[in-house]
């Protein structure tokens, strides 16, 4: 696969956790989310593209998301490896 495909598939994927993120939370709540990437799993806010950061294990991801979502208030989602939502917790 070219590298172009390959960063149209993989924004593609992102999308569809984007919005199934939106479906679950609402939209206009502020939300972290931990997802599947491909260099480990991902930690970021809802709507935007590039993560906050990316860990080796989704353990890691999970504890730095739940630092900042505590720190900020928000909102967190996990999804599984399937892009489904795994946990959700509200630190407002």
């Amino acid at each position: 696969m070219k590298t172009e495909e390959l960063k149209k598939e993989i924004k593609k994927e992102v999308v569809t956790v984007v919005e199934k993120a939106k479906d679950f939370t609402g939209i206009g709540g502020k939300v972290q989310i931990v997802e599947p990437h491909d260099r480990g799993w991902a930690v970021r806010p809802r709507g935007a593209d590039i993560p906050t950061s990316v860990h080796e294990t989704k353990d890691e991801a999970v504890t730095r998301a739940k630092e900042l979502a505590t720190k900020q208030s928000l909102e967190l989602v996990v999804f599984d490896q399937e892009g489904k939502v795994q946990f959700r917790h509200n630190y407002a």
